[in-house]
């Protein structure tokens, strides 16, 4: 049976902390990102975060980098304030649960780091799984040089 017929099929709950690991196995040719977007209930600031791990197609050395993004509530009066890291090689973290580059960390339960003006530490507890916006067996396989959920 074709895999995208199997994931109707067959829907469960996916563990969302379960996602944040690397998935990269050293071919070239691949990109992963993890992003999260918050907003401040109190002020209704919006922040982006977003970590990139990159492997060229031509094979060169894998590097991350990322941003954060802050979005005033005023709707677009102020101008977004915006602070990138990296490019920095690629290193795995020690129990290969998240991303780690310059500083800047991403993984089960915590987001923390630094860019320009910007530091960040902030608890991240998932309340539902995971939306995957591309089907689940594209991601489980790897078929895409890139997917996101």
């Amino acid at each position: 049976m074709p895999p995208f017929l199997a994931s109707f099929r067959f829907p469960h709950r996916e563990d969302a902390a379960a996602q944040l690991a690397p998935r990269w196995d050293g071919a070239a040719g691949r990109t992963e990102v993890w992003y999260t977007t918050v907003t401040d209930p109190a002020t209704r600031t919006g922040l982006w975060l977003h970590h990139e791990l990159v492997a060229p197609a031509d094979g060169s050395d894998a590097y991350a980098h990322g941003w954060i993004a802050r979005f005033p509530a005023d709707g677009g009066r102020q101008p977004v304030e915006h602070a990138r890291f990296g490019p920095v090689p690629w290193k795995r973290l020690p129990d290969a649960s998240g991303f780690a580059a310059a500083g800047v960390e991403a993984g089960p339960g915590l987001l923390r780091g630094s860019a320009g003006p910007f530091r960040w530490e902030l608890a991240e507890l998932p309340q539902d799984e995971p939306l995957f916006t591309f089907p689940r067996w594209a991601w489980r396989r790897g078929l895409l040089p890139a997917a996101q959920i």
